[in-house]
């Protein structure tokens, strides 16, 4: 599977440009807002197998949510840096490598901006 981006862009974070907002794990939502606008919250999805990388997609475009799909911690990385300010949430997939995942994770926890982004992961394989 390619990168690739569904739901077209936003054209920047809405609102007043305020990076302090938060709310439902979005960093484009302030507190106190009644409802999320799904279309307006940016996935970065990193999944390596390719058929669970498509039914998660799926998923959340027929949810309203903006995706941008990719196969590793690597191409993360590169993401975060192309369209970091636009990212909402990270969801990673279980089977990146142990050694690149944690990378990964020391790469957004060290950057100001990146460490708004709420990361989902399980790095660990099920006991």
């Amino acid at each position: 599977m390619e990168d690739s981006e569904i739901g077209g862009g936003r054209g920047g974070r809405g609102g007043d440009g305020d990076r302090g907002t938060v709310g439902a794990g979005c960093g484009n939502i302030k507190l106190g807002d009644p409802l999320i606008d799904r279309s307006k919250v940016k996935i970065l999805l990193c999944d390596n197998d390719t058929k669970s990388a498509t039914e998660v997609l799926e998923l959340l475009c027929k949810c309203s949510y903006q995706v941008t799909s990719v196969r590793s911690a690597r191409q993360v990385i590169d993401a975060l840096n192309a369209e970091g300010f636009d990212i909402d949430v990270i969801l990673a997939e279980v089977d990146l490598p142990m050694k690149k995942g944690m990378k990964m994770l020391k790469y957004i926890t060290r950057d100001k901006e990146f460490q708004r982004i709420p990361v989902i992961s399980r790095l660990f394989p099920p006991a």
